[in-house]
């Protein structure tokens, strides 16, 4: 958690009023920044901007722009400061964000779409998590996984049960 308002406060990043403000934060190449925004836009979703951040395309549209451009060297986390920002999404609006992370290469990033999608507790996230769950099935069955490989195949037998 220190981290994370640490990063806020060296990126001077304020908290945005507006959505438009919100999904600028978002538009840029530094993981430090990008991290710092995606805190700053958590805080707003659970502040007094709630209700009007709730729901809106444009920040959608730029987490999902953020997921393609995260910064390499600290995407596994910005990709999971992605799902972070669950308060500001419905539980079909944010499945929308959780879907490309369960199908991505980096088994971090999977682990955490599929704890998010549990965490959820939804019927919407249900189906992604069943279908990536289908996908990684044999391959969880192998003995001698690597750990992080093994977190993906516990998440995605935990989470729908969660659901």
């Amino acid at each position: 958690m220190f981290f994370v308002f640490g990063a806020l406060l060296l990126a001077g990043l304020p908290q945005p009023t507006n959505v438009a403000q919100a999904a600028r934060q978002l538009l840029t190449k530094n993981g430090t920044r990008q991290l710092a925004a995606l805190a700053s836009l958590k805080m707003a979703c659970r502040g007094r901007q709630r209700h009007s951040f709730r729901d809106r395309s444009p920040i959608q549209k730029a987490l999902i722009r953020l997921h393609k451009n995260a910064d390499p060297k600290r995407r596994a986390e910005v990709l999971a400061a992605i799902l972070e920002t669950a308060p500001c999404f419905s539980a079909a609006w944010m499945v929308a964000l959780i879907e490309p992370q369960l199908s991505d290469t980096d088994p971090k990033v999977i682990a955490f779409a599929a704890e998010a999608a549990g965490r959820l507790n939804q019927p919407e996230a249900l189906v992604p998590l069943l279908a990536t769950l289908r996908n990684h099935r044999k391959s969880c069955a192998y003995p001698g996984l690597e750990p992080a490989w093994i977190n993906v195949c516990v998440w995605l037998a935990y989470a729908p049960g969660a659901i």
